[in-house]
């Protein structure tokens, strides 16, 4: 879009100057958008001191991830895992003190946190705190062209233990539904098992149509 001509509507500057509109607008955009980058920078920041604040995972489950070879490093690197007691609701959780006791896990996007995620190792139960997260670890790896160059393969792992062995690479399905979404067209995946092979196949097909379609009948 063009901006207005410098003669029309100027705007007074603090030296007694004055500017055109468009260049006015264009601040105004500006200004706009660092506060939106800001905004969403202030999110992401929330969202780690959110899981800082949840605490570690009691001794417990640390050594129940210990006794399944999962080293220190996988633990506190690239963060160090969180924990907490937690209530579920649907596809998300929330603490509560007389909750279960529960890891908790950062999802991400190109190294950005977008959600946490919470697992019970004694129920399997993987859930995302906003609802929203479709795996864990960092989704960006899914859609990445150079994750599959020279002929790679994506991971998938079928529990976060599996994951941290693995040192965290590839990613943990955390909503099925949007396995289609993501995962319809990469080009290779792997799998630890022909089982849980087969179950993502399953959750990769398209799903059914749910609109009601009309035909307007000739006046």
């Amino acid at each position: 879009m063009r901006a207005p001509p410098e003669s029309e509507n100027p705007a007074p500057l603090a030296n007694g100057c004055r500017a055109p509109k468009g260049d006015q607008a264009a601040n105004q955009i500006n200004s706009q958008n660092s506060d939106t980058v800001r905004q969403g920078q202030g999110a992401i920041n929330s969202l780690v001191r959110v899981h800082r604040s949840w605490g570690i995972p009691t001794d417990k489950l640390i050594l129940w991830l210990l006794d399944r070879g999962v080293s220190e490093q996988a633990m506190t690197r690239p963060y160090c895992i969180g924990g907490g007691r937690v209530m579920y609701h649907r596809q998300s959780f929330e603490t509560d003190p007389n909750g279960k006791p529960v890891i908790i896990f950062r999802a991400e996007d190109r190294g950005e946190v977008t959600d946490l995620v919470a697992w019970d190792p004694v129920t399997g139960l993987l859930v995302s705190w906003r609802g929203q997260a479709f795996c864990l670890g960092d989704v960006d790896d899914v859609l990445n062209t150079a994750t599959y160059f020279g002929g790679g393969a994506f991971r998938i792992h079928e529990t976060p233990v599996e994951w941290l062995l693995a040192e965290r690479h590839g990613i943990v399905i955390v909503r099925r539904e949007l396995c289609y979404a993501y995962l319809a067209h990469a080009p290779r995946v792997a799998f630890s098992t022909v089982e849980f092979a087969s179950k993502v196949r399953r959750w990769m097909q398209p799903p059914k149509p749910t609109a009601d379609l009309y035909v307007r009948a000739p006046a």
